[in-house]
């Protein structure tokens, strides 16, 4: 008789072994978070981009087929649930045009600032809600300065340097256009509300000194006792920065000339919307990850450091979308 002794191992796994399979589920585990947060951010923009092209689309049919200006605000709000979002609203224009004096005017002197011209949106066409965490940006050519953006901010939120309201505007034959050209006016505000006030900070004004029909104090329409009298109050709004010598942005000094309102900071406020010949979409959501937002304060050192950080940004990831008269989106850059 042949007598076999086997020798065996045991089935477990050592503790090297166990640890090196975490390691590497980890790694992948890793690997796989950021791959699809990447793809989810991508179809983000790609869906704002589509949303975009669309609504810009729309109102350029509608400036035709109307023989009207017709724009697309980038409006920001606070939803219902707490999320930060963007709306897209098309406007056309309501037919009053008034001119816009600053803060300081007393109705006596000097002639009036600004042209600006009452917009409504238009009914039927419901305000398109873009996807949540997507910011907009246009390069600040209204205000004379190519090579810095001005953004869309958050509303309703407090302590944080607030944005604008970026539009596309379409003349009556469809060109894409800087300035309402019937009435000659750069400034243009949409009457969200369709009160025929200009709603900042909580308040409307009734953009009058004294008008026809319109009481002496406060200059207002007599049945809207509730009009603040004069025109729609700029308050504390740094939009742009200064440069520095090298002709660089300064990292924490704001300066903008036209005592404008131009920042919304609450959920109706109707500012001037800044009128665009292009756009730049952003991911504001991972841009607020990179860096330290509780620097974005509502200040004009605040307002600085907001700007030159998402500025720095936008440069690194924006995608721009260019537009002409005939297509509406004519190229994406990215």
């Amino acid at each position: 008789m042949v007598n076999r002794t086997f020798g065996h191992r045991g089935l477990g796994f050592t503790l090297l072994e166990l640890l090196v399979v975490i390691a590497i589920i980890l790694i992948v585990s890793t690997l796989t978070l950021i791959s699809y947060r990447g793809i989810a951010n991508d179809m983000r923009i790609s869906a704002a981009v589509q949303d975009v092209a669309n609504i810009l689309d729309e109102a350029r049919s509608r400036a035709i087929r109307d023989g009207r200006p017709t724009l697309v605000a980038l409006r920001p709000r606070t939803s219902s649930g707490g999320q930060q979002i963007i709306e897209a609203v098309v406007g056309q224009a309501s037919g009053e045009t008034f001119r816009w004096y600053d803060g300081d005017y007393d109705g006596q002197g000097d002639a009036p600032r600004y042209s600006s011209t009452r917009f409504l949106p238009i009914i039927g066409l419901e305000p398109r809600q873009m996807p949540e965490g997507i910011g907009f940006a246009t390069p600040a050519h209204q205000f004379g300065d190519d090579e810095m953006y001005m953004t869309t901010g958050r509303v309703e939120v407090n302590g944080e340097a607030p944005g604008i309201v970026p539009a596309i505007m379409y003349g009556s034959d469809g060109e894409v256009v800087s300035y309402e050209q019937e009435n000659d006016a750069s400034f243009i505000f949409v009457d969200l509300n369709g009160d025929g006030g200009q709603r900042i900070g909580g308040k409307d004004y009734c953009n009058h000194i004294q008008e026809t029909g319109f009481n002496s104090d406060p200059a207002c329409p007599p049945d809207r006792r509730d009009f603040e009298s004069g025109f729609a109050s700029p308050g504390q709004c740094w939009v742009l920065n200064s440069r520095l010598p090298s002709g660089l942005p300064h990292p924490d000094e704001v300066v903008f000339n036209e005592d404008l309102p131009l920042c919304a900071r609450q959920n109706d406020d109707e500012p001037f919307i800044v009128l665009a010949t292009e756009l730049i979409l952003f991911d504001d959501k991972d841009a607020r990850t990179q860096f330290t937002v509780g620097n974005w304060a509502d200040s004009k050192s605040g307002a600085a450091t907001r700007g030159k950080d998402l500025g720095n940004y936008i440069l690194a990831n924006g995608v721009r979308i260019r537009l002409n008269r005939y297509t509406g989106v004519s190229q994406l850059d990215r």
